[in-house]
């Protein structure tokens, strides 16, 4: 697995996150999202923390 600095950030990711607070999502609901979506149970790697 790449280990990525703290200060390096996926753009992609940052936007997305940025649109979704624009929206009105709580970050637990991007959370709930995306462990639903895209990261299986036995796989989670991170934990958000803040939005």
């Amino acid at each position: 697995m790449e280990t990525v600095k703290k200060t390096e950030l996926d753009r992609e990711w940052v936007a997305l996150l940025l649109q979704a607070k624009k929206q009105g999502l709580s970050m637990e609901e991007v959370r709930s999202y995306l462990q639903k979506t895209y990261i299986p149970s036995n796989e989670r790697i991170f934990k958000a923390t803040s939005m």
